[in-house]
Formats: C-alpha cells, sequence, structure tokens
C-alpha cells in the first residue's frame, strides 16, 4: 500500500508541475539549468510567440557572468532578449519562482528580434538557455555583435 501511495504522489507532483511549465506567459520568472559560475541567475519571459510550426518564448536573463570586453568591469551581467523553442525553454527550466511586470523598454531587444525574423533575417535558438549565453558570449569576444555594456 506504501508503494501505491508513494506511485500516486509521484505522478501527481509531476503532472503538476507539466500542467504548470506548459503555461508559460510574459512576466513569469524562472530558475534554469544555467553555466557553472552563474548558479544564481535567473530568466524572465518577456514574451510567448506561436507560428506555424513552434512556439518561441523570448526571455531576458540576470546574474549572468558574461565576458564582455566593451564593459568597464570586463563582464555583463545580463541579456536583454533570446528567443528559443518552447521544447528548448522547457528542457532548460527547472522552477517557477516568481513574477513581474513588463516595461516597454525590456521589450527594445525583442521588437528588434522580431521585425528582424518577419523579414527572415532573424533565427530562434534550438540549443539549451546555458548553450545560448555562451554562443551570445562568444559573439561578443569576437566583435560579431553590437557594443554594449
Amino acid at each position: 500500500m506504501n508503494k501505491l501511495f508513494a506511485i500516486i504522489l509521484l505522478l501527481s507532483s509531476f503532472l503538476f508541475y507539466t500542467a504548470q511549465a506548459e503555461d508559460i506567459i510574459a512576466g513569469q520568472v524562472w530558475e534554469y539549468k544555467t553555466r557553472p559560475q552563474e548558479s544564481d541567475s535567473k530568466l524572465t519571459v518577456l514574451r510567448v510567440d506561436k507560428n506555424e510550426n513552434f512556439t518561441i518564448i523570448s526571455v531576458s536573463l540576470d546574474g549572468l557572468k558574461i565576458q564582455n570586453p566593451y564593459s568597464s568591469t570586463g563582464y555583463g551581467n545580463e541579456i536583454g532578449h533570446i528567443p528559443i523553442t518552447k521544447e528548448m525553454f522547457l528542457k532548460s527550466t527547472t522552477k517557477l519562482v516568481g513574477a513581474t511586470v513588463i516595461s516597454p523598454s525590456q521589450l527594445d531587444g525583442y521588437q528588434t528580434w522580431l521585425d528582424a525574423y518577419k523579414a527572415n533575417q532573424g533565427g530562434v535558438f534550438t540549443l539549451s538557455i546555458a548553450e545560448c549565453v555562451t554562443v551570445v558570449e562568444e559573439s561578443i569576444n569576437q566583435g560579431n555583435v553590437d557594443k554594449v555594456e
């Protein structure tokens, strides 16, 4: 009987988490599988967009330690916008930890990406969030992005 109760409890916990994870909305704050040096980093959902093939989750990240030669400290601590597939978002996130209100200024990077995406000049990451951070960091250090502090 104890085994049956444990199985039911385990399954109900999984179903509750899955239902929560499927309801991704702007303003949610999540913990995710971070790079080792950024264990306190969190992500915020900026927008959720659907196209004919998949759902795109646009997020911002804070609590990072990105090498950035354009910063006076040599490091950046946030990324304002990363578009990622819902599949990779769900594989990367670990816990919904809060919610916030998204200000219009937080959507500047999103709007720039959306304009490019609609013109077939912008893409969507199909990597884990931690891998996306590494790609952005490498791009900054190779001079492949606008100089930002």
